[in-house]
């Protein structure tokens, strides 16, 4: 294609015909001979390059009487380094798809240094403790470093080991003195079989990914604690993790960790470790095995832990689930400061923790817009911590959130006595506490009663979750039925201030409270997961006992109604 109205460029001539063209004319102005012209054109345009082949260092290769395969280049490649470096001019070394060892570690330059792997292969088994390559930086300011890449190659640690040797590192990044990789790019780089692939320290931060995979080992990308000016925005663009026990481990409160359309693949212990950091997808991937995690897969703790998803998709296989929770979210304080975490137009399938509740802990947590098949197993409850009820254990000495008789024989005057039904806090039985809500049929069987407990709606696409524990004790009379429905509802209150439904939904989800005989404290968990009509005002538990008997009495207490 013709890049008008420029001249195509030749990419195998540096700087393009036209830079060749322009200098001739200047060396011809200034009447150099043939033979002159061609060594200034020959040495400026080489000067300009700044390409070292690791061939060049071919006399530091120990063992060449070997397969390339078996070479250590290691003492090349530093040399390589440390020629490029001694220009003051930025280089790059060229691997040129060689299949080799490292056998010690080798420290990269990011100030002068860059390397195009052109598909080479480095196998770096033979290294028993450290990193197999060292990123650093000496010179400020770190501008220049923005150009810097590392791009087409692949680093292996011990294959036999099969999440590499303990206390081994694959990319090491680091700096002292206020001198850092910072600002340099990885391209369609490989990493596997070290106890850590990547390993952000001092004065690392502004380092981007793209398109590189990491596996196979103990942990795949850590951010740890305690280091000095670094960790901020560290990003991975089009990455994969997989198959390695930890795949992101962050405990640097003073970075984040950033990806984006990135695959997170099939740990053998957890997606992510948080500490005291934050981290922000968008578009990624999360998929695992469901079936082999004993506890949950993704962690948070520490003061401002955040995880952000947005978009993208969360699935777990399986069929025999054996996590607890798919995250355990430990808040420095409560729910109400600090961190916690975001999912945000994700598509989930199949998280079904044992529990039925997706996060465990007293951390933060919000689901919004989220998608998934129209029959799918997914989890009962997000997290325990987002009950809208005030009281739901109804420790006040009054009842705090709306209950109300819903339906009577004669026009409702108040909201907890009426003409067949009535119901107040009680100290006779408790489950958790020391009261429960007490409700109690005072007419027969067939006459109008019903109660209602009411949740105002928070946003437009809510979902709703519920669960209650109801119990009759030996020492009631009466029999009967009571039958519980879930429905979206519109609440309006009457002149006698009264709320009253005025219009409500076919039930989302129906229960039975069998009152028949004895019952000890008995769970009822109603999760329909339907959206909210644009109508609706409020989520609605209705609870009807026209079947109930004269006199038949029950509890309720511990409810919960929450946002999915």
């Amino acid at each position: 294609m013709v890049n008008f109205p420029y001249a195509s460029f030749d990419r195998n001539i540096p700087y393009g015909p036209n830079f060749i063209d322009t200098l001739n004319t200047v060396i011809k102005n200034i009447r150099l001979d043939v033979a002159e012209q061609r060594n200034v054109l020959d040495e400026l345009a080489i000067a300009n390059t700044g390409e070292v082949s690791i061939m060049k260092f071919l006399d530091l290769i120990p063992n060449k009487t070997d397969s390339p395969s078996n070479w250590d280049i290691s003492a090349a490649l530093q040399a390589a380094n440390t020629s490029i470096v001694a220009t003051g001019k930025r280089g790059t070394i060229k691997l040129n798809g060689i299949k080799a060892r490292l056998n010690s570690s080798v420290q990269l330059d990011a100030s002068y240094v860059q390397i195009e792997g052109g598909g080479a292969i480095l196998n770096a088994s033979n290294i028993k403790n450290g990193p197999a390559l060292r990123i650093t930086g000496s010179k400020l300011p770190k501008l220049d470093q923005s150009c810097a890449y590392f791009s087409a190659f692949s680093l292996q640690g011990n294959t036999g080991s099969p999440r590499g040797i303990t206390g081994t590192v694959g990319i090491e990044f680091d700096g002292d003195r206020h001198l850092g990789p910072s600002e340099c790019k990885f391209i369609c780089v490989n990493v596997a079989h070290f106890e850590r692939d990547l390993l952000f320290l001092n004065h690392a931060y502004l380092i981007s990914f793209f398109g590189c995979s990491f596996t196979k080992a103990l942990n795949s990308v850590h951010a740890p604690m305690n280091i000095i000016n670094g960790g901020e925005r560290i990003s991975f663009s089009c990455c994969e993790f997989f198959n390695s026990d930890i795949l992101v481990k962050g405990e640097n409160p003073n970075g984040s960790l950033h990806f984006s359309q990135c695959s997170f693949d099939y740990p053998s212990v957890k997606f992510f470790e948080i500490f005291s950091t934050q981290l922000f997808l968008t578009d990624c991937h999360i998929e695992g095995n469901g079936d082999v995690f004993s506890n949950p897969p993704l962690t948070m703790n520490g003061n401002g832990a955040t995880f952000v998803m947005q978009g993208g998709k969360f699935i777990l296989a399986g069929n025999t689930p054996t996590y607890r929770n798919v995250m355990d979210i430990q808040a420095n304080s409560n729910s109400s400061k600090g961190g916690g975490a975001l999912f945000d137009g994700v598509f989930i399938s199949n998280l079904r923790p044992s529990t039925g509740i997706f996060a465990s802990g007293n951390g933060y947590i919000s689901m919004k817009n989220w998608f998934s098949y129209d029959s799918s197993q997914n989890f009962a409850f997000l997290s325990l911590q987002n009950n809208c009820l005030i009281d739901g254990s109804f420790n006040s000495s009054y009842l705090l959130d709306n209950w109300f008789i819903s339906g009577d024989s004669l026009p409702i005057t108040s909201k907890n006595q009426g003409t067949n039904l009535a119901f107040n806090i009680s100290t006779a039985e408790s489950r958790s506490s020391e009261q429960s809500l007490m409700i109690k049929k005072l007419t027969s069987g067939g006459q109008p009663s019903k109660i209602a407990l009411a949740v105002p709606i928070l946003s437009s696409d809510s979902r709703y979750a519920s669960y209650f524990y109801y119990k009759k004790s030996n020492l009631d009379i009466g029999t009967g039925k009571v039958y519980v429905d879930m429905k979206w509802a519109i609440i309006e209150n009457n002149k006698n201030n009264i709320p009253t439904v005025k219009y409500s939904s076919d039930p989302l989800s129906s229960s039975v409270l069998d009152l028949s005989s004895e019952k000890d404290w008995t769970n009822v968990q109603s999760s329909p997961k339907v959206r909210r009509p644009p109508w609706a005002t409020h989520i609605i538990l209705d609870f009807n006992l026209f079947e109930l008997t004269a006199g038949t009495m029950f509890y309720i207490d511990d409810i919960f109604v929450g946002e999915l």
